[in-house]
């Protein structure tokens, strides 16, 4: 398995898009025409297979406004120093329709080292 990197909209104006915590990253959500602020969740893993490092998240608050009849996508970049940047642009177009935010990410786990059980003799 590969690096990750997924973008979800977790929160519009204040109110969560859904209550399940395992909510899939390419949910379609539906947001009336103006400007909105949006909360958008970033999950992203390191490296390849064993090696990798994470995963890692951040959450970050990025002011928009949307056309009516109109498809957004959420995007962005992480930096090697693991800080987010996403932004939302139009999915036609490509342009963004807001300024970029940045975020500083935070790693979701950290791993658990068990000892071996003792030999018995």
């Amino acid at each position: 398995m590969g690096p990750f990197q997924g973008y979800r909209l977790a929160e519009v104006d204040g109110e969560r898009t859904s209550r399940h915590w395992n909510t899939p990253f390419d949910q379609t959500v539906t947001i009336a025409p103006g400007t909105h602020r949006l909360m958008v969740e970033v999950k992203f893993s390191e490296g390849f297979n064993w090696m990798g490092r994470g995963p890692y998240s951040a959450l970050v608050p990025i002011t928009a406004t949307l056309a009516p009849a109109t498809t957004y996508r959420l995007t962005g970049a992480v930096s090697s120093d693991r800080r987010v940047e996403a932004w939302v642009e139009d999915v036609v177009t490509g342009a963004r329709v807001s300024a970029p935010a940045v975020a500083r990410s935070r790693e979701d786990y950290k791993p658990v080292y068990v000892p071996p059980l003792p030999q018995k003799r």
